[in-house]
């Protein structure tokens, strides 16, 4: 049980980290 769990905070957590990262570059470009 606590694992899937863990394994889908990983999953939100690595989402919201690609998400923060393709906003950095967009920032960086302009």
């Amino acid at each position: 049980r606590d694992y899937f769990i863990l394994r889908e905070r990983l999953m939100t957590m690595q989402k919201q980290l690609e998400g923060a990262q393709d906003y950095i570059r967009t920032q960086c470009l302009n």
